[in-house]
């Protein structure tokens, strides 16, 4: 993995996809990594890479920049690299899903200590707006996350529109998953998820590979 510490990021990116049948799950873990460090490592402002699978054998790749402009050079050198262009070809193109996502909060720290990365992405209700959900997500911060040691991180992000996401790192995918679950038992965490259209909830797990 690669992780900048002590960086703030504002960008994320977060790209969804499955691998040819044809190649297997070790050579694109050994693609990935060599993409990582012979071409993320060395791009300005690209703060953290993982490269993460689910439960589902799906594959992503998650990446922190400083800032849009960062994010958007790295994109564009993409296309003339060697080990992006190898990687790139070891996947399904039809199931390529890009999702690049506006940090609210404008000192988040890159994280440390984690191996599990939940991405939620969710539609405001129009109930409320942004500034009444980010309130609430702080209440979900303070009064129910700061209980469990295994969460390393949490921020909320703009996609478009309506359109939110929700990041959360953990020590593991098995503490990821019941702190997540547990916001239904939850008074902090049943006032964030009213925020949401509950039909819109688009949320996985993802462990890191590279």
């Amino acid at each position: 993995m690669l992780l900048k510490q002590n960086s703030t990021a504002s960008v994320m990116g977060f790209a969804r996809y499955s691998r040819k049948p044809e190649i297997e799950p070790a050579e694109l873990v050994a693609a990935a990594r060599n993409w990582q460090k012979s071409f993320l490592a060395k791009q300005d402002g690209i703060l953290m890479h993982a490269f993460v699978g689910n439960l589902a054998g799906e594959f992503a790749d998650v990446i922190l920049a400083s800032d849009a402009a960062a994010f958007a050079s790295m994109s564009q050198n993409f296309r003339g690299d060697e080990s992006a262009r190898t990687f790139h070809s070891m996947l399904d193109e039809s199931t390529i899903k890009l999702t690049q996502i506006r940090l609210l909060d404008n000192a988040f720290q890159v994280p440390t200590g984690f191996s599990s990365i939940e991405i939620g992405k969710l539609a405001l209700s129009g109930v409320d707006g942004e500034e009444e959900m980010l309130a609430s997500a702080a209440q979900l911060k303070s009064n129910y996350l700061s209980r469990f040691p295994e969460a390393k991180a949490h921020v909320m992000g703009h996609i478009n529109g309506d359109n939110y996401a929700e990041v959360a790192f953990a020590e593991n995918i098995g503490a990821g998953r019941q702190i997540c679950y547990g916001y239904l038992q939850d008074e902090s965490g049943q006032n964030f998820l009213k925020h949401f259209d509950q039909t819109s909830f688009d949320l996985d797990f993802w462990f890191v590979l590279a």
